[in-house]
């Protein structure tokens, strides 16, 4: 059966674009588009039907080389042994979407057009480099369940330069995870292109793998919860939260890392090298959340702003949360580092921690405005070797509940309106404005006088989760 929009639905339709047009908008022509409908657990279903809601389809392949812009398929539950070509692009405004109905088991997409939209798959056992594998621009992955490409894939989901440049891409609302070790330490999900959003997706448990390498420039990676991230015995992966690197001659500039839930990591919170490509710069790592990583951020590109973070039992392995190089392949002048509470940085029992270890030689690096603890079980002590001329070092900063890991700011706290004004945004990591007060708070989260907003912190995961 073929679904049609009402009468009066074209008519309002018709007189929202005039509406848009007379207002000095750009109006997007409407599509009637046609819904269509795989099922191949249907015992009427065939590649030969119309692919309608009584005659589906068998295979999502023949809704794909079927469907023009505007048309939907719904995908009916069941396992589904195949990997999907896209045919032709949507247009703005009336994409060609594939949705599932359902758990849908299939073994991935490749998105050779612009404006696609996959929403809701479980995506697993591709035997394929990665699970999706988008060529296409204005592309959306919604809602899937991605997970064990396969043992030698490359990682789950890669936004590719090899036949375009995608840009605008948004992905959103999936879980992506992996029990599988890739080799080469590669990423769950990889970036190239322009200004792509990726926003309030899971990623973990996630083993011997980066979670994000973000080449390009303009993307926005946001609001993502990360989580259990181990590493096998005797690996040889160096898991990253993020990587970018210049080896093989990828740029990533213009990046922004921002109201991010991080726990449980095996390995390093990111590492970033410029290895002589100039356009490596320039990234914004604000309003984080750090806990239990076990080894600390590396900056070797210039211009790289860490603003806000929280940081707790942070890099137990060398003694230190964030290393400012000036090496051959990347220096971190102009390096900003403000704003910032670090609670056991080198680790919570390593009373010599310090937040941040530089090389000599660097430029334009400024550093203020931190606040640094030791232990919360000893009585939030001072650390060895810090000073900053507005810093704080040592005493309880006051967290709503540190045991449930909410680190938003008690009324009291000394963390409250000892920041720094800074430029380029000006919220915090539930989007509560700053300041509230008479200047910014430190830490992630902005005091609200008189409320507490809801916490948005997603639940705690179980204690000492492995991936096996």
């Amino acid at each position: 059966m073929q679904t049609k929009p009402l009468k009066n639905n074209l008519i309002l339709a018709a007189f929202i674009a005039c509406l848009l047009l007379a207002i000095g908008g750009k109006a997007i022509p409407a599509i009637a588009g046609t819904t269509y409908y795989v099922d191949r657990n249907n015992s009427q279903a065939s590649d030969s039907n119309s692919g309608t809601q009584a005659l589906p389809w068998k295979t999502i392949q023949k809704a794909a080389n079927t469907m023009v812009a505007g048309d939907t398929v719904l995908v009916q539950a069941g396992t589904y042994s195949e990997r999907v070509s896209t045919a032709r692009s949507g247009t703005a405004g009336n994409p060609v979407t594939f949705r599932a109905s359902g758990t849908v088991i299939m073994k991935g997409f490749s998105i050779d057009h612009d404006y696609i939209t996959v929403d809701g798959f479980e995506i697993t056992n591709t035997g394929a480099q990665f699970s999706i594998f988008v060529f296409g621009s204005y592309c959306q992955i919604l809602n899937n369940n991605i997970h064990d490409s396969s043992p030698d894939a490359y990682g789950e989901i890669m936004l590719t330069w090899y036949n375009t440049i995608p840009q605008n891409c948004v992905i959103r609302g999936n879980h992506v995870w992996s029990s599988i070790s890739y080799s080469g330490d590669f990423p769950a999900i990889s970036l190239t292109g322009k200004n792509h959003l990726v926003e309030g997706n899971e990623l973990g448990p996630i083993k011997d793998a980066d979670v994000f390498r973000p080449f390009g420039s303009g993307h926005i990676i946001r609001r993502n919860y990360i989580h259990d991230l181990t590493m096998s015995p005797n690996s040889g992966a160096h898991s990253d939260i993020f990587q970018v690197f210049g080896d093989n001659g990828g740029e990533s500039y213009n990046i922004v890392f921002e109201n991010n839930l991080i726990v449980n990591s095996d390995g390093q919170m990111f590492m970033t090298s410029q290895d002589g490509v100039a356009n490596i710069r320039d990234w914004d790592v604000r309003n984080n959340i750090w806990v239990n990583v076990a080894v600390q951020g590396n900056i070797g590109m210039p211009n790289f702003r860490f603003y806000n973070n929280v940081l707790y039992n942070v890099d137990w392995a060398n003694g230190f949360a964030l290393a400012l190089y000036n090496e051959t392949w990347g220096a971190a002048n102009n390096a900003k580092i403000k704003n910032n509470i670090f609670i056991g940085p080198g680790g919570l029992d390593y009373t010599g921690g310090v937040p941040y270890v530089m090389e000599s030689g660097l430029t334009g690096v400024e550093t203020d405005y931190n606040y640094v603890t030791g232990d919360p079980s000893k009585g939030y002590p001072a650390r060895d070797d810090f000073s900053e001329v507005h810093g704080i070092n040592g005493g309880d900063p006051k967290f709503v509940n540190l045991a449930a890991w909410d680190f938003r700011l008690k009324q009291g706290s000394p963390a409250i309106d000892k920041g720094a004004t800074l430029s380029g945004f000006n919220y915090d990591k539930d989007g509560v404005s700053r300041p509230q007060g008479s200047a910014w708070d430190i830490g992630a989260y902005e005091y609200m006088s008189g409320s507490t907003p809801p916490d948005t912190t997603p639940p705690r995961p179980p204690s000492g989760l492995r991936v096996k």
